[in-house]
Protein backbone atom coordinates (compact mmCIF):
# COMPACT_ATOMS: atom_id res chain seq x y z
CA UNK A 1 0.00 0.00 0.00
CA UNK A 2 1.27 3.49 -0.58
CA UNK A 3 0.71 6.19 2.02
CA UNK A 4 1.08 9.22 0.36
CA UNK A 5 -0.61 12.24 2.08
CA UNK A 6 -1.19 15.66 1.05
CA UNK A 7 -0.65 18.64 3.58
CA UNK A 8 -3.35 20.89 3.25
CA UNK A 9 -1.99 23.97 3.23
CA UNK A 10 -4.06 26.26 5.47
CA UNK A 11 -3.02 30.30 6.10
CA UNK A 12 -2.92 29.94 9.64
CA UNK A 13 -3.43 27.93 13.09
CA UNK A 14 -7.15 29.38 13.38
CA UNK A 15 -8.29 27.94 9.63
CA UNK A 16 -10.55 25.23 9.29
CA UNK A 17 -10.85 23.29 6.34
CA UNK A 18 -12.19 25.37 3.45
CA UNK A 19 -13.48 24.78 -0.27
CA UNK A 20 -10.00 25.18 -1.53
CA UNK A 21 -8.21 23.28 0.81
CA UNK A 22 -10.63 20.32 -0.49
CA UNK A 23 -10.14 21.18 -3.83
CA UNK A 24 -6.56 20.84 -3.45
CA UNK A 25 -6.67 17.47 -1.94
CA UNK A 26 -8.94 15.94 -4.12
CA UNK A 27 -6.95 17.10 -7.46
CA UNK A 28 -7.70 20.92 -7.81
CA UNK A 29 -4.09 21.59 -8.34
CA UNK A 30 -2.78 18.76 -10.36
CA UNK A 31 0.66 20.00 -10.51
CA UNK A 32 0.93 18.99 -6.98
CA UNK A 33 -1.01 15.90 -6.85
CA UNK A 34 0.30 12.60 -6.15
CA UNK A 35 -0.02 9.82 -9.10
CA UNK A 36 -2.18 7.85 -7.01
CA UNK A 37 -5.01 8.47 -4.52
CA UNK A 38 -3.44 9.56 -1.55
CA UNK A 39 -4.61 7.26 1.29
CA UNK A 40 -5.34 10.41 3.90
CA UNK A 41 -4.68 13.91 4.06
CA UNK A 42 -3.29 15.98 6.79
CA UNK A 43 -4.53 19.26 7.45
CA UNK A 44 -1.71 20.45 9.37
CA UNK A 45 -3.25 23.88 10.54
CA UNK A 46 -7.45 22.80 10.69
CA UNK A 47 -7.97 22.64 14.57
CA UNK A 48 -10.75 21.36 15.82
CA UNK A 49 -11.13 21.36 19.46
CA UNK A 50 -14.38 21.98 20.60
CA UNK A 51 -18.16 20.91 19.20
CA UNK A 52 -18.46 24.60 17.23
CA UNK A 53 -15.32 23.26 15.65
CA UNK A 54 -16.37 19.69 14.49
CA UNK A 55 -19.72 21.83 12.98
CA UNK A 56 -17.89 24.00 10.74
CA UNK A 57 -15.95 21.61 9.68
CA UNK A 58 -17.91 18.92 8.69
CA UNK A 59 -19.44 19.77 5.32
CA UNK A 60 -15.20 20.15 3.90
CA UNK A 61 -14.47 16.55 5.71
CA UNK A 62 -17.71 15.49 3.67
CA UNK A 63 -16.18 16.39 0.54
CA UNK A 64 -12.81 14.59 0.76
CA UNK A 65 -14.22 11.06 2.66
CA UNK A 66 -16.41 11.10 -0.35
CA UNK A 67 -13.52 11.02 -2.70
CA UNK A 68 -12.42 7.63 -1.14
CA UNK A 69 -9.49 9.85 0.89
CA UNK A 70 -9.72 10.18 4.52
CA UNK A 71 -9.13 13.21 6.45
CA UNK A 72 -6.65 13.28 9.58
CA UNK A 73 -7.21 15.61 11.87
CA UNK A 74 -4.29 18.14 13.54
CA UNK A 75 -3.86 18.22 17.12
CA UNK A 76 -0.93 19.96 19.04
CA UNK A 77 -1.02 17.57 22.95
CA UNK A 78 1.03 20.69 24.41
CA UNK A 79 -1.62 23.11 23.65
CA UNK A 80 -4.90 23.67 22.26
CA UNK A 81 -5.70 25.56 18.86
CA UNK A 82 -9.71 26.25 18.14
CA UNK A 83 -11.69 28.29 15.67
CA UNK A 84 -13.05 30.17 18.22
CA UNK A 85 -12.12 31.87 21.14
CA UNK A 86 -10.42 31.13 24.19
CA UNK A 87 -13.59 32.04 26.47
CA UNK A 88 -15.20 29.55 24.15
CA UNK A 89 -12.39 26.84 24.78
CA UNK A 90 -12.76 27.03 28.75
CA UNK A 91 -16.58 26.89 28.79
CA UNK A 92 -17.02 23.88 26.62
CA UNK A 93 -14.54 22.31 28.54
CA UNK A 94 -15.54 23.54 32.09
CA UNK A 95 -17.09 19.92 33.23
CA UNK A 96 -13.62 18.88 33.24
CA UNK A 97 -12.01 21.88 35.15
CA UNK A 98 -9.81 22.37 32.71
CA UNK A 99 -9.30 26.05 33.54
CA UNK A 100 -8.74 25.68 36.87
CA UNK A 101 -6.50 22.39 37.25
CA UNK A 102 -6.10 21.65 33.74
CA UNK A 103 -2.73 23.89 33.17
CA UNK A 104 1.16 23.91 33.85
CA UNK A 105 2.40 25.04 37.43
CA UNK A 106 5.84 26.42 37.01
CA UNK A 107 8.67 25.83 39.69
CA UNK A 108 7.33 29.18 41.63
CA UNK A 109 3.80 27.82 41.59
CA UNK A 110 2.62 30.15 39.27
CA UNK A 111 -0.21 28.26 37.13
CA UNK A 112 -0.07 29.27 33.47
CA UNK A 113 -2.68 31.75 31.75
CA UNK A 114 -2.74 30.35 28.41
CA UNK A 115 -4.58 27.47 26.12
CA UNK A 116 -0.84 26.76 25.12
CA UNK A 117 0.01 25.88 28.85
CA UNK A 118 -1.92 22.71 29.39
CA UNK A 119 -0.71 19.81 31.84
CA UNK A 120 0.09 16.57 30.67
CA UNK A 121 -0.17 15.10 33.82
CA UNK A 122 -3.38 16.33 35.03
CA UNK A 123 -6.89 14.62 34.62
CA UNK A 124 -8.38 17.40 34.15
CA UNK A 125 -6.61 17.66 30.72
CA UNK A 126 -6.59 13.84 29.93
CA UNK A 127 -10.66 14.18 29.30
CA UNK A 128 -10.35 17.43 27.57
CA UNK A 129 -8.02 15.57 25.25
CA UNK A 130 -10.59 12.10 24.63
CA UNK A 131 -13.42 14.83 24.36
CA UNK A 132 -11.29 16.55 21.50
CA UNK A 133 -10.80 13.23 20.02
CA UNK A 134 -14.63 12.70 20.21
CA UNK A 135 -15.23 16.18 18.49
CA UNK A 136 -13.07 15.01 15.64
CA UNK A 137 -14.85 11.66 14.94
CA UNK A 138 -17.64 13.18 15.20
CA UNK A 139 -16.62 16.20 11.99
CA UNK A 140 -16.02 12.60 10.34
CA UNK A 141 -12.35 12.38 10.86
CA UNK A 142 -10.81 9.48 9.79
CA UNK A 143 -7.37 9.79 12.03
CA UNK A 144 -5.76 12.30 14.13
CA UNK A 145 -2.15 13.52 13.71
CA UNK A 146 -1.00 14.17 17.66
CA UNK A 147 2.16 16.77 17.26
CA UNK A 148 4.11 17.64 19.87
CA UNK A 149 3.63 14.51 21.10
CA UNK A 150 5.45 14.82 24.14
CA UNK A 151 3.07 17.69 25.99
CA UNK A 152 4.65 18.74 28.83
CA UNK A 153 5.98 15.84 30.07
CA UNK A 154 9.10 16.65 28.30
CA UNK A 155 11.13 15.78 26.35
CA UNK A 156 14.19 15.81 28.99
CA UNK A 157 13.41 17.34 32.01
CA UNK A 158 9.74 18.62 32.54
CA UNK A 159 9.32 22.12 34.73
CA UNK A 160 5.78 21.71 35.08
CA UNK A 161 5.38 21.20 38.72
CA UNK A 162 1.48 21.11 38.76
CA UNK A 163 0.44 19.34 41.87
CA UNK A 164 -1.02 16.06 40.07
CA UNK A 165 2.81 15.64 39.07
CA UNK A 166 4.14 16.06 42.25
CA UNK A 167 1.84 13.89 44.04
CA UNK A 168 2.29 10.75 41.21
CA UNK A 169 5.76 11.42 41.29
CA UNK A 170 5.66 10.81 45.22
CA UNK A 171 3.65 7.31 44.09
CA UNK A 172 6.34 6.43 41.80
CA UNK A 173 9.29 6.94 44.52
CA UNK A 174 6.72 5.16 47.24
CA UNK A 175 5.87 1.70 44.68
CA UNK A 176 10.04 1.77 43.94
CA UNK A 177 12.06 2.23 46.76
CA UNK A 178 12.19 1.09 50.62
CA UNK A 179 11.71 3.71 53.16
CA UNK A 180 15.44 2.65 54.07
CA UNK A 181 16.69 3.76 50.27
CA UNK A 182 14.48 6.60 49.99
CA UNK A 183 16.64 7.87 53.54
CA UNK A 184 19.91 6.77 52.31
CA UNK A 185 19.72 7.49 48.48
CA UNK A 186 17.86 10.95 48.43
CA UNK A 187 17.63 12.29 52.01
CA UNK A 188 13.83 12.25 52.02
CA UNK A 189 12.16 11.44 55.83
CA UNK A 190 8.58 11.34 54.73
CA UNK A 191 7.77 10.30 51.62
CA UNK A 192 3.82 11.17 52.41
CA UNK A 193 4.68 14.81 52.66
CA UNK A 194 7.83 15.34 50.14
CA UNK A 195 7.89 18.01 48.11
CA UNK A 196 10.26 18.07 45.27
CA UNK A 197 9.19 21.44 43.82
CA UNK A 198 10.54 22.52 47.36
CA UNK A 199 13.76 20.86 46.98
CA UNK A 200 14.88 22.23 43.65
CA UNK A 201 13.93 25.73 45.26
CA UNK A 202 16.55 25.20 48.22
CA UNK A 203 19.40 24.30 45.18
CA UNK A 204 21.32 27.57 44.89
CA UNK A 205 21.93 28.89 41.08
CA UNK A 206 25.34 28.56 39.45
CA UNK A 207 27.83 31.11 39.15
CA UNK A 208 31.15 30.20 38.02
CA UNK A 209 33.84 33.03 37.28
CA UNK A 210 31.74 35.65 38.48
CA UNK A 211 33.58 38.67 36.67
CA UNK A 212 33.80 36.90 33.09
CA UNK A 213 37.53 36.74 32.95
CA UNK A 214 37.21 33.62 31.24
CA UNK A 215 35.07 35.21 28.38
CA UNK A 216 31.06 35.39 27.62
CA UNK A 217 30.98 31.99 26.36
CA UNK A 218 31.85 30.05 29.61
CA UNK A 219 28.47 29.01 31.22
CA UNK A 220 27.65 30.09 34.64
CA UNK A 221 29.34 33.39 34.65
CA UNK A 222 27.70 36.45 34.90
CA UNK A 223 27.95 37.71 31.60
CA UNK A 224 26.57 34.46 30.46
CA UNK A 225 23.39 34.78 32.78
CA UNK A 226 23.02 38.23 31.79
CA UNK A 227 22.49 37.23 28.06
CA UNK A 228 19.89 34.72 29.15
CA UNK A 229 17.52 36.75 31.66
CA UNK A 230 18.71 40.26 31.28
CA UNK A 231 20.09 40.22 35.01
CA UNK A 232 23.08 39.18 37.05
CA UNK A 233 22.69 36.40 39.42
CA UNK A 234 22.10 37.98 43.07
CA UNK A 235 24.82 36.16 46.42
CA UNK A 236 22.98 33.16 47.81
CA UNK A 237 20.35 33.05 44.68
CA UNK A 238 17.86 30.05 44.75
CA UNK A 239 16.63 28.21 41.47
CA UNK A 240 13.01 29.51 40.47
CA UNK A 241 11.22 29.34 37.21
CA UNK A 242 13.50 32.02 35.59
CA UNK A 243 16.57 30.24 36.27
CA UNK A 244 15.76 26.73 36.25
CA UNK A 245 15.51 25.87 32.43
CA UNK A 246 18.95 27.11 31.97
CA UNK A 247 21.04 25.50 34.95
CA UNK A 248 19.18 22.13 34.18
CA UNK A 249 19.97 22.23 30.99
CA UNK A 250 23.59 23.26 31.01
CA UNK A 251 24.71 21.25 34.37
CA UNK A 252 24.70 18.49 36.54
CA UNK A 253 23.49 18.49 40.44
CA UNK A 254 20.14 18.73 40.20
CA UNK A 255 18.10 15.75 42.78
CA UNK A 256 16.24 12.92 41.28
CA UNK A 257 16.60 14.15 37.91
CA UNK A 258 16.77 10.44 36.64
CA UNK A 259 13.72 9.47 38.45
CA UNK A 260 11.40 12.52 37.64
CA UNK A 261 12.45 12.23 33.63
CA UNK A 262 11.23 8.33 34.49
CA UNK A 263 7.60 9.72 36.07
CA UNK A 264 7.10 11.86 33.14
CA UNK A 265 7.68 9.17 30.48
CA UNK A 266 5.39 7.25 32.56
CA UNK A 267 2.69 9.50 32.80
CA UNK A 268 3.29 10.55 28.77
CA UNK A 269 3.15 6.33 28.23
CA UNK A 270 -0.06 6.34 29.85
CA UNK A 271 -1.93 9.31 29.12
CA UNK A 272 -1.37 8.26 24.98
CA UNK A 273 -2.34 5.02 26.01
CA UNK A 274 -5.97 6.27 27.63
CA UNK A 275 -6.38 8.59 24.87
CA UNK A 276 -5.95 6.18 22.28
CA UNK A 277 -8.27 3.34 23.57
CA UNK A 278 -10.94 5.53 24.61
CA UNK A 279 -11.21 7.65 21.19
CA UNK A 280 -11.00 4.37 19.49
CA UNK A 281 -13.78 2.69 21.43
CA UNK A 282 -15.91 5.47 20.82
CA UNK A 283 -15.24 5.74 17.31
CA UNK A 284 -16.22 2.23 17.74
CA UNK A 285 -19.59 3.06 19.08
CA UNK A 286 -20.72 5.02 16.25
CA UNK A 287 -19.61 2.97 13.56
CA UNK A 288 -16.82 4.92 12.46
CA UNK A 289 -13.09 3.79 11.89
CA UNK A 290 -10.23 5.91 14.00
CA UNK A 291 -6.64 6.11 13.64
CA UNK A 292 -4.00 7.67 15.97
CA UNK A 293 -0.61 8.63 14.83
CA UNK A 294 1.78 10.51 16.87
CA UNK A 295 5.01 12.73 16.44
CA UNK A 296 7.47 11.15 18.40
CA UNK A 297 11.01 11.34 19.07
CA UNK A 298 13.57 9.01 16.67
CA UNK A 299 15.93 8.59 19.39
CA UNK A 300 15.83 4.78 20.35
CA UNK A 301 17.98 5.53 23.94
CA UNK A 302 16.47 7.09 26.55
CA UNK A 303 16.00 10.42 25.09
CA UNK A 304 13.01 9.74 23.12
CA UNK A 305 9.75 8.83 23.48
CA UNK A 306 9.28 6.32 20.17
CA UNK A 307 8.95 3.07 22.45
CA UNK A 308 7.05 4.56 25.23
CA UNK A 309 3.85 4.97 22.49
CA UNK A 310 5.07 2.95 19.69
CA UNK A 311 3.17 -0.02 20.27
CA UNK A 312 0.04 2.00 20.78
CA UNK A 313 -0.17 3.25 17.27
CA UNK A 314 -1.39 2.54 14.27
CA UNK A 315 1.35 4.11 12.22
CA UNK A 316 4.73 5.94 14.26
CA UNK A 317 5.36 9.45 12.59
CA UNK A 318 7.80 11.79 13.21
CA UNK A 319 10.76 14.20 11.70
CA UNK A 320 13.72 12.61 10.45
CA UNK A 321 17.77 13.91 10.48
CA UNK A 322 18.37 16.19 8.99
CA UNK A 323 21.92 15.20 7.04
CA UNK A 324 20.87 12.71 4.96
CA UNK A 325 21.94 10.89 3.25
CA UNK A 326 25.22 10.51 5.49
CA UNK A 327 23.04 10.17 8.55
CA UNK A 328 20.22 7.42 6.31
CA UNK A 329 17.79 6.37 8.38
CA UNK A 330 17.58 2.61 7.56
CA UNK A 331 18.57 1.15 10.91
CA UNK A 332 15.89 3.21 12.53
CA UNK A 333 13.46 2.43 9.63
CA UNK A 334 13.99 -1.50 10.56
CA UNK A 335 13.67 -0.87 14.34
CA UNK A 336 10.17 0.32 13.87
CA UNK A 337 9.35 -2.87 11.10
CA UNK A 338 10.74 -5.21 13.73
CA UNK A 339 7.89 -4.54 16.11
CA UNK A 340 5.33 -4.87 12.98
CA UNK A 341 4.48 -1.41 12.67
CA UNK A 342 5.59 1.08 9.99
CA UNK A 343 7.02 4.49 10.16
CA UNK A 344 5.83 7.63 8.23
CA UNK A 345 8.62 10.37 7.54
CA UNK A 346 7.25 13.79 8.30
CA UNK A 347 10.27 15.34 5.81
CA UNK A 348 11.85 15.01 2.69
CA UNK A 349 15.12 16.07 1.12
CA UNK A 350 14.53 19.54 -0.07
CA UNK A 351 12.05 20.44 2.68
CA UNK A 352 14.07 20.08 6.09
CA UNK A 353 15.96 17.61 4.92
CA UNK A 354 19.60 18.72 2.90
CA UNK A 355 19.13 20.61 0.33
CA UNK A 356 16.83 22.26 2.59
CA UNK A 357 13.99 24.33 0.69
CA UNK A 358 15.23 22.66 -2.57
CA UNK A 359 12.13 20.60 -3.55
CA UNK A 360 13.73 19.04 -7.06
CA UNK A 361 16.82 17.05 -5.86
CA UNK A 362 18.26 14.20 -6.62
CA UNK A 363 18.09 12.60 -3.65
CA UNK A 364 14.01 12.04 -3.38
CA UNK A 365 14.25 9.04 -5.04
CA UNK A 366 16.53 7.62 -2.61
CA UNK A 367 15.04 8.70 -0.28
CA UNK A 368 12.34 6.57 -1.24
CA UNK A 369 13.59 3.65 -1.72
CA UNK A 370 14.82 3.54 1.73
CA UNK A 371 11.64 4.24 2.98
CA UNK A 372 9.87 1.52 1.30
CA UNK A 373 12.30 -1.19 0.97
CA UNK A 374 12.28 -0.98 5.07
CA UNK A 375 8.58 -1.19 5.87
CA UNK A 376 7.74 3.01 5.95
CA UNK A 377 5.41 4.86 4.09
CA UNK A 378 6.12 8.43 2.40
CA UNK A 379 4.57 11.73 1.74
CA UNK A 380 4.64 12.90 -1.41
CA UNK A 381 6.85 15.72 -1.87
CA UNK A 382 6.71 19.05 -3.33
CA UNK A 383 8.35 18.83 -6.76
CA UNK A 384 7.70 20.01 -10.24
CA UNK A 385 8.21 19.80 -13.65
CA UNK A 386 10.42 16.93 -15.01
CA UNK A 387 11.30 15.82 -11.46
CA UNK A 388 7.72 15.16 -10.51
CA UNK A 389 7.14 12.88 -13.65
CA UNK A 390 10.47 10.93 -12.56
CA UNK A 391 9.44 10.71 -8.83
CA UNK A 392 5.28 9.80 -10.27
CA UNK A 393 7.61 7.35 -12.40
CA UNK A 394 9.09 5.49 -8.60
CA UNK A 395 5.68 5.78 -7.00
CA UNK A 396 4.01 3.53 -9.69
CA UNK A 397 6.53 0.92 -9.68
CA UNK A 398 6.10 0.76 -5.83
CA UNK A 399 2.17 0.46 -6.42
CA UNK A 400 2.26 -1.69 -9.38
CA UNK A 401 5.33 -4.27 -7.61
CA UNK A 402 3.93 -4.48 -3.76
CA UNK A 403 5.26 -7.98 -3.55
CA UNK A 404 8.67 -6.64 -3.86
CA UNK A 405 8.41 -4.77 -0.46
CA UNK A 406 7.08 -7.50 1.35
CA UNK A 407 9.62 -10.04 2.71
CA UNK A 408 12.99 -9.83 3.72
CA UNK A 409 15.69 -11.68 2.49
CA UNK A 410 18.13 -11.55 5.31
CA UNK A 411 20.10 -13.71 6.81
CA UNK A 412 21.93 -12.23 9.55
CA UNK A 413 19.92 -9.90 12.23
CA UNK A 414 20.97 -6.67 14.45
CA UNK A 415 19.55 -7.74 18.08
CA UNK A 416 18.03 -4.32 19.49
CA UNK A 417 17.68 -4.09 23.25
CA UNK A 418 15.39 -1.61 25.19
CA UNK A 419 16.51 -2.26 28.33
CA UNK A 420 20.07 -1.59 27.50
CA UNK A 421 19.61 1.46 25.21
CA UNK A 422 16.50 3.15 27.15
CA UNK A 423 17.83 2.27 30.59
CA UNK A 424 15.53 1.51 33.72
CA UNK A 425 13.96 3.65 36.54
CA UNK A 426 17.35 2.47 38.90
CA UNK A 427 19.65 2.84 36.02
CA UNK A 428 21.08 4.89 32.58
CA UNK A 429 20.56 3.77 29.34
CA UNK A 430 23.22 3.36 26.90
CA UNK A 431 22.05 4.57 24.18
CA UNK A 432 21.64 3.64 20.74
CA UNK A 433 25.36 4.05 19.14
CA UNK A 434 26.20 0.39 19.23
CA UNK A 435 23.39 -0.41 17.44
CA UNK A 436 23.46 1.93 14.92
CA UNK A 437 27.05 1.72 14.33
CA UNK A 438 26.55 -2.44 13.98
CA UNK A 439 24.10 -1.72 11.37
CA UNK A 440 25.89 0.90 9.51
CA UNK A 441 28.72 -1.81 9.41
CA UNK A 442 26.47 -4.42 7.94
CA UNK A 443 24.66 -1.54 5.13
CA UNK A 444 28.81 -0.97 4.11
CA UNK A 445 29.57 -4.23 4.11
CA UNK A 446 26.31 -4.37 1.64
CA UNK A 447 24.57 -6.87 3.83
CA UNK A 448 21.04 -6.99 3.85
CA UNK A 449 19.86 -7.35 7.90
CA UNK A 450 16.80 -7.28 9.82
CA UNK A 451 16.04 -6.31 13.53
CA UNK A 452 15.33 -8.06 16.28
CA UNK A 453 13.44 -6.75 19.73
CA UNK A 454 14.14 -7.69 23.04
CA UNK A 455 11.71 -5.44 25.19
CA UNK A 456 11.89 -3.86 28.41
CA UNK A 457 8.36 -5.61 30.42
CA UNK A 458 7.36 -2.22 30.60
CA UNK A 459 7.13 0.28 27.83
CA UNK A 460 7.08 -3.05 25.39
CA UNK A 461 6.63 -6.34 27.14
CA UNK A 462 7.25 -8.16 24.18
CA UNK A 463 10.17 -10.79 24.41
CA UNK A 464 12.06 -12.36 22.06
CA UNK A 465 11.19 -15.92 21.30
CA UNK A 466 13.85 -19.11 19.62
CA UNK A 467 11.49 -19.38 16.44
CA UNK A 468 12.08 -15.58 15.69
CA UNK A 469 16.14 -16.32 15.92
CA UNK A 470 16.36 -19.41 14.12
CA UNK A 471 15.54 -17.64 11.29
CA UNK A 472 18.88 -16.19 11.03
CA UNK A 473 22.21 -17.31 10.10
CA UNK A 474 23.73 -14.93 12.19
CA UNK A 475 22.52 -12.82 15.25
CA UNK A 476 24.84 -9.50 15.92
CA UNK A 477 24.77 -8.38 19.21
CA UNK A 478 26.18 -4.76 19.81
CA UNK A 479 27.22 -4.19 23.58
CA UNK A 480 24.21 -5.85 25.77
CA UNK A 481 25.27 -6.00 29.30
CA UNK A 482 22.03 -6.10 30.55
CA UNK A 483 20.45 -9.38 29.68
CA UNK A 484 17.46 -11.19 31.58
CA UNK A 485 18.15 -14.64 32.51
CA UNK A 486 15.41 -16.17 29.85
CA UNK A 487 17.47 -13.90 27.17
CA UNK A 488 20.78 -15.07 28.29
CA UNK A 489 19.04 -18.54 27.53
CA UNK A 490 17.48 -17.93 24.72
CA UNK A 491 20.94 -16.76 23.01
CA UNK A 492 22.60 -20.00 24.27
CA UNK A 493 19.87 -21.96 22.99
CA UNK A 494 20.48 -20.35 19.46
CA UNK A 495 24.07 -21.03 19.54
CA UNK A 496 23.38 -24.59 20.44
CA UNK A 497 20.89 -25.10 17.01
CA UNK A 498 23.75 -23.67 14.99
CA UNK A 499 23.25 -20.46 14.89
CA UNK A 500 26.16 -17.81 14.96
CA UNK A 501 26.16 -15.25 17.39
CA UNK A 502 29.09 -12.47 16.68
CA UNK A 503 28.82 -10.26 20.24
CA UNK A 504 30.55 -6.82 20.21
CA UNK A 505 31.35 -5.72 23.63
CA UNK A 506 30.12 -6.67 27.48
CA UNK A 507 26.96 -9.19 26.64
CA UNK A 508 24.92 -10.47 29.47
CA UNK A 509 27.32 -9.82 32.89
CA UNK A 510 24.41 -7.82 34.58
CA UNK A 511 20.87 -8.27 34.76
CA UNK A 512 17.89 -5.81 33.60
CA UNK A 513 17.83 -4.85 37.78
CA UNK A 514 21.90 -4.03 36.79
CA UNK A 515 23.21 -6.60 39.44
CA UNK A 516 26.04 -8.44 38.20
CA UNK A 517 25.61 -12.52 37.84
CA UNK A 518 27.73 -14.64 39.58
CA UNK A 519 30.81 -15.32 38.19
CA UNK A 520 30.26 -19.19 37.99
CA UNK A 521 27.48 -18.28 35.54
Amino acid sequence: MIFSLELCAAVNGTQLINDDQVGFIVGGRPERMAPIRPTVAWDICGPIATKADAAKARDGIAKVNAQGIGYMCYFGLGHIETAGSKEELWKEFSDFKLKEEGRKVDLDGNVATGNYDVSTTTPAYLETVVQILKNMVDAGGAAVGVDEGWGSCGPGYSADFNKHALSGFRELLKENFSETELKEKYDIENINTFDYAAEIRKIPVIVRDAEGKNGPGKPFCQVWWRARIQREIEPGEKLSAETLGHQMGNAGGMPLVREWIWYNHETLRKFHKEIILRSKVYAESVGREWHVYINVYTDLGEGGNIWLLADQLDIVVGETWPEFPEEHMTSFYKNIRSRGKRFWPMDWPGQELTPMHQPNNGLIETFLAEAYTNGCYAQYPEVTGAHKRRVDAYFMFIKKHERFFRKSDAEIAVMYSLSNCAGTLRREGRGAREYHGAARLLEDLHRSYDVVFAGNDTWVSYDLTLRELTAYKAIVLPWMRYLSPQQRRLILEYTERGGIVLAMGDIGTHGLNGNRYPSSE
